[in-house]
């Protein structure tokens, strides 16, 4: 019951490792706003972690926070601090399409003298979809596009992206321990190759629909193969899939199926499995 309650109160995506070595099993906390600083949905979220062996937390809809207070920084340090002894959490990341959502909120977060080593925010995660044509014709040409020169389509937007990270990388040069990562929907070999260098890890969307007889098949040969080859021609990259567990999502499937009383391990274990038969036939 609790799977299925945290599941649908909690959580937007579920991350996972492609390889074993580094041992990362992580969710996306779509309601961190109304979680942080109440205890018992604190409480609720560590217990789902340890039940589900998640060690890994990336924080959404942090502009909801007043940075600039410095209890409300307080209240987000309170809440990492009690993740990591009740909840077993080791890294922490937060979302941002922005530079100044990171350069004015997470990092000013981090920079407080309060904030400890072991406080911070490890991983900047830059959420911005260039590959959308509708998007980046309409909210991304409005709201950043547009002011900054740069076309509003996706090579346009490509490009803003790689200054984006470029002044995120000036912005954290005195933090070496922090890492940026990109999340990626679809993109071409050309994009691949200018954006893996510049990041310390790539999260990838894998959603797929469910089968007729109600399983899932995540893992897709040939678009899967290809489009990690193309992520990982630029040298050793970290990749890690994502798998949608939201209801809301344009692909449910792995919703419905873990409402069916599977587990977010077997839903690893079906991709993995099918990554190494893929590899085999390489």
């Amino acid at each position: 019951m609790l799977n299925r309650y945290s599941l649908l109160l909690l959580i937007s995506l579920f991350v996972f490792p492609l390889a074993n070595a580094q041992n990362y099993r992580g969710l996306y906390l779509s309601s961190t706003r109304d979680i942080v600083g109440d205890q018992y949905e604190e409480d609720r979220l560590f217990e789902y972690c340890r039940y589900a062996n998640i060690n890994s937390l990336t924080l959404y809809s942090l502009r909801y926070f007043d940075f600039e207070n410095p209890q409300e920084r307080e209240q987000l340090r309170r809440f990492i601090r009690r993740a990591k002894k009740k909840g077993g959490i080791k890294q922490f990341g937060a979302v941002s399409e922005s530079f100044r959502g990171f350069s004015e909120n997470i990092h000013l977060y981090n920079l407080d003298p309060l904030t400890l080593p072991d406080d911070r925010i490890g991983y900047y995660n830059i959420e911005f979809e260039f590959w959308s044509e509708r998007s980046t014709a309409g909210y991304y040409c409005d709201k950043y596009l547009r002011e900054g020169e740069y076309d509003c389509t996706p090579d346009g937007a490509f490009t803003f992206i790689l200054d984006f990270i470029r002044e995120l990388k000036n912005l954290i040069i005195d933090f070496p321990e922090i890492k940026i990562e990109y999340y990626v929907g679809w993109l071409d070999s050309e994009h691949a190759a200018s954006l893996s260098p510049m990041v310390d890890r790539i999260l990838y969307a894998v959603y797929r629909s469910s089968n007729s007889d109600g399983s899932v098949n995540l893992y897709h040969f040939g678009k899967q193969r290809e489009r990690l080859e193309s992520l990982g021609a630029s040298g050793l990259i970290e990749i890690v899939p994502i798998f949608s567990g939201s209801g809301s999502s344009s692909d449910p499937s792995l919703y419905n199926w873990l409402q069916k009383g599977h587990t977010t391990c077997e839903a690893w274990e079906l991709y993995y499995q099918s990554f190494l038969e893929d590899s085999e036939l390489v």
